[in-house]
């Protein structure tokens, strides 16, 4: 047989070898990829809370404004008197707390998932703690573990 002849042989396929390598470089960039979206998902449902504790201070001030009070119970009526709707997804709890005639504060802590099976679900372990003051200073903190 020639040189020529081999070469072409050779050529029409992948060996055993250069298939593992693609195999394990496929599985190494997996591997870091799943848990770097994992994050991504993570800071995306932290934003979902960082808007409604947003929306909460912002309607707080607002209320402050004509009652000179802020409402810092956490009764379904008390939160109606700041939002017209509750927001729409259970990832979250909202809590508000402060005192009536100073501040007001909201924390969002997020809750473990159990109607969904993807990991990516789970918001346990985000925590958004916004506060506003009778001057309107208003201060949003988010941690995501």
């Amino acid at each position: 047989m020639t040189l020529s002849a081999l070469l072409k042989k050779k050529a029409h396929g992948f060996t055993l070898l250069e298939l593992l390598i693609v195999v394990i470089i496929i599985g190494i960039l997996a591997a870091t990829a799943v848990p770097q979206f994992s994050k991504a998902v993570k800071k995306a449902r932290a934003a979902e809370a960082i808007v409604t504790v947003g929306s909460y201070l912002t309607s707080e001030f607002a209320y402050y404004q004509e009652n000179t009070l802020f409402v810092v119970a956490t009764t379904a009526a008390d939160k109606a008197k700041l939002l017209t709707t509750e927001p729409t997804t259970n990832n979250f709890t909202y809590v508000l707390s402060g005192t009536a005639a100073t501040n007001a504060q909201v924390v969002a802590t997020g809750r473990k998932t159990t109607d969904s099976p993807a990991a990516t679900a789970d918001c346990n372990g985000i925590t958004v703690t916004g506060t506003i003051t009778s001057t309107g200073i208003k201060t949003i903190v988010s941690t995501v573990s």
